[in-house]
């Protein structure tokens, strides 16, 4: 169980703000490669465990038919984001429709379990998607030409 905070002021919700690090990270071509929010956000999450650690180390440890597989139950899909069965289901048809992921099943733990690997065209896809004059290059702190904000109605 998590401590309990005091979030009744700007100032208390500021300092959390800066203390936590329950956050996901998403770059904006994976929402764009996917076409949807959510499907974008659980690629993200697919690509941080293919992704080596700040040691250079891989993280996955399965291998098959000469690729790196990752073996996560739709539990954890659904525990990592607050997502249901549904959502996971539809984020996992997005991915592989738009042939950035297969899934295959294999065994694991004994048990009849799906793996999901990356498909022959996602460094294609990506590979276009940053050619396609469409600005994913911000970093931190951009805002709008010369660093000011920008003004917008809803």
């Amino acid at each position: 169980m998590g401590t309990s905070s005091d979030i009744s002021t700007w100032e208390n919700f500021w300092h959390w703000e800066k203390s936590t690090y329950d956050t996901v990270d998403v770059k904006r071509v994976y929402i764009y490669l996917a076409g949807d929010l959510t499907a974008g956000v659980v690629l993200s999450q697919i690509l941080y465990w293919f992704v080596p650690n700040s040691r250079d180390k891989l993280k996955l440890r399965i291998t098959k038919e000469g690729l790196y597989w990752l073996a996560q139950p739709r539990s954890y899909w659904k525990e990592q984001f607050g997502l249901s069965s549904s959502q996971v289901g539809r984020a996992f048809r997005i991915l592989k429709e738009r042939e950035l992921i297969v899934t295959r099943i294999y065994k694991f733990n004994a048990a009849p379990t799906t793996h999901i690997g990356f498909h022959q065209n996602f460094f294609p896809l990506l590979t276009n998607a940053l050619n396609s004059g469409r600005d994913f290059t911000k970093t931190a702190g951009q805002f709008g030409k010369n660093g000011k904000s920008i003004t917008q109605d809803y």
